[in-house]
């Protein structure tokens, strides 16, 4: 049920909106840490990035896979004004970014994230359910795992 709500959710976004899903994964917590994020332009095209944070935590991992992906949108040029979905399964990273949590720890990395969050208008944060099959969250969760492992990409 969960998946198909995200799927009526991804249905319905603006056939002009970009789409980026992420993931942060731990090997432990703390532990290997990783960060993971693809983004699908509304053309197709798609960017993938994944980076090895050493060791860290799960939240680490979450928040800096949402910067990745706003790095993404930076880099590929999308206009701040567009539309920009981004998933996650981090309830910590959406308290963070639309309920007015107060960060404790990993100040600097969620002032980051805010800052980059808060540029983009149009942007908005959607829940995904994490392991439950959306090919692209299990991407995000793959690029996530390999970095956490040592395997960086883009």
């Amino acid at each position: 049920a969960a998946v198909a709500s995200v799927q009526e959710i991804i249905n319905g976004l603006d056939p002009q909106s970009v789409r980026a899903f992420t993931d942060g994964a731990c090997l432990g917590n703390p532990g290997p840490c990783g960060a993971g994020a693809l983004v699908v332009f509304p053309d197709g095209t798609t960017v993938e990035r994944a980076r090895d944070l050493g060791h860290g935590t799960n939240n680490v991992g979450e928040l800096t896979a949402l910067i990745l992906a706003l790095n993404i949108l930076d880099e590929q040029q999308w206009p701040t004004d567009a539309p920009a979905a981004l998933f996650t399964d981090s309830s910590y990273a959406i308290g963070i970014l639309t309920k007015g949590w107060k960060a404790k720890k990993n100040k600097e990395l969620i002032s980051e994230l805010r800052t980059l969050y808060a540029r983009r208008a149009a942007a908005a944060v959607h829940w995904v359910p994490g392991h439950a099959g959306l090919a692209e969250n299990e991407r995000a969760d793959a690029l996530a795992s390999g970095a956490a492992r040592g395997e960086e990409r883009g």
